[in-house]
């Protein structure tokens, strides 16, 4: 556990180290929520894409970034789509959430910046207006994909407007409790 001061400046240090290896990247989870006490860094991220001779099929570049990953920490999940480091110096893990379709921004955005509940929350409401959240992107219960490009899109498709993610916290333990 850490103060949120100190993990903003790791965090922040963190990505302005893997930066250079992705097209986007932000910082998510209880950090970009302002928890006063942080448990680990989350980030979300969207690699470089190959594609291939036909452009139709895309796979995402991930080799650089684990290089640079491992001259920070040590690599503990190493997926396509999920990396998990441990920091050693100090000691703390950072879960970067790869975006790749299908998966979109505004989804795992929303669902990585937490908290928890209020993911679970969202994701119960959208069913209930006939979408589902699954691999990280919204269909329609026919299998037609939603765009969820944003956050914005992601609790719209909920019937909820797009909170602060400071404002989250408070936000998941009054609608739970509903």
């Amino acid at each position: 556990m850490m103060q949120l001061e100190r993990a903003e400046f790791l965090a922040g240090h963190l990505v302005k180290r893997i930066s250079p290896f992705l097209k986007r990247v932000e910082i998510a989870g209880s950090i970009r929520r302002k928890v006063e006490v942080v448990g680990d860094i989350e980030i979300v991220a969207v690699p470089v894409m190959n594609t291939d001779l036909f452009q139709e099929q895309a796979t995402p570049v991930l080799d650089p970034l684990r290089l640079e990953l491992q001259k920070i920490g040590r690599l503990v999940k190493n997926g396509n789509r999920y990396i998990r480091v441990h920091l050693t110096k100090p000691d703390v893990y950072a879960d970067i959430f790869i975006v790749w379709p299908p998966a979109t921004w505004g989804s795992i955005l929303a669902i990585r910046t937490g908290p928890h509940d209020l993911g679970k929350y969202v994701v119960t409401k959208c069913r209930e207006r006939g979408f589902i959240h699954k691999d990280g992107h919204a269909v329609k219960e026919d299998g037609t994909p939603v765009a969820t490009d944003t956050e914005e899109q992601f609790f719209a498709l909920a019937g909820l407007e797009c909170p602060k993610p400071e404002h989250r916290d408070h936000l998941a333990g009054q609608v739970w409790k509903r």
